[in-house]
């Protein structure tokens, strides 16, 4: 059976494939010249650059810079239980779990809407994160903040703190599908603020449970912020047919 890529473009809006639209951002893998393996390098190469200067800067910094510490007791010797509950649910929202909802319910709705622009970056994003945090995580051994820790410590480094770089990722990959699918404008105005504020909000409660230190927080926002900058710039959206 052909694909859809044998299909002609003016074709594919009737019948069967009016249902599955092409992306306007996939690159084709096959063919003589094929932009998707040139993209696929991209994407590897960036990871790589992006895991060897986290571990190098996670290595450097080692423990509690002269920032962090100072920060970190503010917050642990002023914690109310007003702030405690909130903070934890906070937390809960940018779980491994909570996390992976999103991204399903963002997937369906495109279907439905019958609009893949933006998935790749949401796939690739997510899947390219997990594996980076992963690395960067094994690879760099920080000790978690000295101070009373309102969760319970999961085996992996402090550095660089996994809820605050997922949440980064998430949702700025869920504005970039929302602006490239053309949802409604006060949707794409919501998840666009959502998109910069949740990892900050995010951040801090990490910081506020002493459960990462700013630094932390810092790097997971500069990882996650160059690392969707870049599958922007390598998935660009294609006015021409894809081919």
């Amino acid at each position: 059976m052909n694909n859809v890529e044998s299909i002609p473009r003016d074709q594919r809006d009737s019948g069967w494939f009016s249902t599955w639209p092409p992306a306007e951002d996939v690159p084709a893998f096959r063919g003589p010249g094929a932009p998707g393996r040139r993209c696929a390098l991209l994407v590897l190469s960036t990871m790589a650059v992006l895991i060897g200067v986290a571990v190098l800067v996670g290595t450097l910094i080692g423990t509690a810079t002269a920032l962090d510490q100072p920060v970190s007791e503010f917050f642990a010797e002023r914690r109310t239980a007003l702030f405690n509950t909130l903070t934890m649910r906070l937390s809960q929202a940018a779980d491994t779990l909570s996390v992976l909802l999103v991204g399903m319910v963002v997937i369906v709705a495109s279907l439905i809407r019958k609009s893949r622009n933006g998935l790749i970056i949401l796939t690739i994003g997510m899947l390219g994160e997990l594996v980076m945090f992963l690395t960067i995580t094994l690879l760099v051994s920080r000790a978690r903040p000295n101070v009373a820790h309102l969760d319970s410590a999961p085996p992996t480094s402090s550095f660089p703190s996994g809820h605050t770089l997922a949440t980064t990722v998430m949702w700025g990959s869920v504005a970039i599908v929302a602006v490239r699918s053309q949802w409604r404008e006060w949707l794409r105005r919501l998840l666009l603020a959502l998109a910069i504020l949740l990892p900050l909000v995010i951040g801090f409660s990490r910081i506020y449970r002493g459960m990462h230190h700013p630094t932390d927080v810092l790097a997971s926002l500069v990882i996650g912020t160059l690392w969707l900058s870049a599958m922007v710039r390598i998935f660009p959206r294609q006015t021409e047919d894809i081919r």
